[in-house]
């Protein structure tokens, strides 16, 4: 499949352990193609969502996703139901150990839209600091 210019719309919440809820929701523009057994969704984050100027890519296969962001902030995460992972995630302030443990993973993965919901609970140098969800949905613009 050749890749195909596709709009998104993101929303990631956060709920940290006193209970309050941080939301945000953005839309861009990006690409969707398949590569390599992979479905990749790529797009670039913009101020609303705190992270301008960084690259995202999600790289579904099966009921695993791999989280990619480069730019201010780099960091690789993983999601695989029922397995935590460990990665590093480089910030302009430094370097810091996060935890990823997924709660629940809905993947819709079609030729011309699809969604993908992950919730998860996050730790940063093994300190719990929240229950996560974000939600990328696409559809792929008309030529």
């Amino acid at each position: 499949m050749p890749e195909c210019n596709a709009i998104f719309s993101i929303v990631a919440e956060q709920t940290i352990p006193n209970g309050d809820t941080n939301r945000m929701e953005m839309m861009t523009e990006g690409r969707f193609y398949k590569r390599d057994g992979f479905s990749c969704l790529e797009y670039e984050e913009n101020e609303m969502g705190g992270t301008g100027g960084s690259t995202t890519l999600m790289m579904i296969a099966g009921r695993m996703v791999s989280l990619i962001r480069q730019g201010h902030t780099t960091t690789h995460m993983v999601f695989s139901e029922g397995r935590k992972s460990y990665n590093i995630c480089k910030t302009s302030a430094g370097s810091m150990q996060m935890g990823i443990w997924p709660t629940s993973m809905q993947l819709d993965i079609g030729d011309k839209n699809g969604e993908v919901t992950l919730e998860y609970e996050l730790d940063i140098s093994g300190q719990f600091t929240g229950s996560n969800m974000i939600s990328v949905s696409y559809r792929l613009k008309k030529s």
